[in-house]
Order: structure tokens, then C-alpha cells, then sequence
């Protein structure tokens, strides 16, 4: 048996969101969160926050920008999970409605296989305020190329916001990480400790650890 694991990026592998701790830096973080908060929630569409957020940052200096990524705060049983999980044969992943920038850092960080995320535009060394998206409403059909790519016959999917919902339907296994009140009311599956290693529980509870 093949098993997959797909994680969110933002307030799930991370225990913050990357754009709100870049906001710090210009003093906007107020404006950001707000915008952060409402996509988070579902009462924007994610496109729109994106690019509303990312104006904010326009002429953001690529050097300081991966020094920030190098300091982000893993969330709590990040590392433990996913060395667990990778011992009994999964294959993981994160899709993201992040950057590219950051995820690769992640991914190569906690040994996650491939990721899929939004591109920053970078000009002159700089943030240019514009992006490349690769990811919105669609984390279901990744989760699903993903699942065809590995060949994966149990899928477990874990995520925090409303953007996140199509992903965590479309697995075997959803679950909501100390998740936004949308994606609680929608997903059955719920952790609420801030603590990545209480997934293996529920895992365990679906038979997501056999071989």
C-alpha cells in the first residue's frame, strides 16, 4: 500500500503566515493580517488577497527576504511527524497558496519530497509585487496529480484555511490543523492542539500506517 501526505504550508508546517511576519519589516502588518484574515476565513476570494497583500511588499529586497525564510517558526511536531511517516514508506508533499521561495526552503528543511506553490516575481533583486499563480481554489486537482504521480493509494491531506477545504475533501483522510471556523464546520476530522504529532493518532485511527 502506497500512502501520501499533503500538507498546507502557512499556519500548518509554519506556525505563522510568511506574508503577515514580511509585513512586520514595512509596517503594514495590521493592513496584511486583515486581508490575511479575510482569505483565511473565506470572505475574499484567495486570488484577490494575494495580490492585495503583495502590493504591500512591492521593492521587498530578495536578500533580506531569504534571510526572513531561514528564521520562520516550524510548527510544533513538524520535523517528528514527518520522520515518522517517511520511516513507514510515505511520500509527502505541500501544496500551497504561498511562494515557491519559501516552500522549497521547507521542503528541503523537514525532507518533504515536492511541493507545489505561487512564484514571486523578483526583478533587480526585488519583490515587484506581482506573482505567478499556481495554486488557488484548486488543491483537490493537485492533491489528485499527486496521488496519480505517486501512485498513492491512501491520501492524507492537512490544512488550516478555507482554501485548503477542496484539498481536504478530496483525501482519504482530511484533517483540520488548528483550523479557521469555515473549515471546522465543514471538516469532520479536527486537531485543535498546536502540535503537528497528534495527526499520527488519527491516522493510526484510519489505518493510514499500514504498508
Amino acid at each position: 500500500m502506497k500512502n501520501l501526505i499533503i500538507f498546507d504550508m502557512d499556519g500548518t508546517l509554519l506556525d505563522c503566515e510568511t506574508l503577515d511576519v514580511l509585513a512586520q519589516e514595512f509596517n503594514v502588518e495590521d493592513q496584511v493580517k486583515e486581508i490575511t484574515a479575510q482569505a483565511m476565513n473565506g470572505d475574499i476570494d484567495f486570488e484577490e488577497a494575494l495580490q492585495r497583500r503583495l502590493a504591500f511588499l512591492k521593492d521587498f529586497p530578495k536578500k533580506k527576504l531569504l534571510k526572513i525564510i531561514d528564521n520562520l517558526p516550524l510548527m510544533p511536531g513538524a520535523k517528528e511527524l514527518i520522520k515518522k511517516l517517511k520511516q513507514v514508506g510515505y511520500k509527502t508533499a505541500i501544496i500551497t497558496g504561498g511562494y515557491g521561495i519559501v516552500a522549497r526552503k521547507i521542503a528541503k528543511k523537514l525532507d518533504i519530497d515536492t511541493y507545489l506553490a505561487n512564484d514571486l516575481e523578483i526583478k533587480n533583486k526585488k519583490l515587484t509585487g506581482d506573482f505567478r499563480l499556481n495554486v488557488n481554489g484548486n488543491k483537490d486537482i493537485l492533491l489528485n496529480k499527486l496521488k496519480k504521480k505517486f501512485q498513492a493509494n491512501f491520501t492524507v491531506a492537512i490544512g488550516d484555511g478555507a482554501n485548503d477545504i477542496p484539498m481536504l475533501n478530496a483525501a482519504d483522510l482530511g484533517i483540520a490543523f488548528c483550523a479557521k471556523p469555515v473549515v471546522n464546520k465543514k471538516i469532520k476530522k479536527k486537531i485543535t492542539q498546536k502540535n503537528l504529532l497528534n495527526v499520527l493518532k488519527l491516522i493510526e485511527l484510519n489505518k493510514g500506517l499500514n504498508n
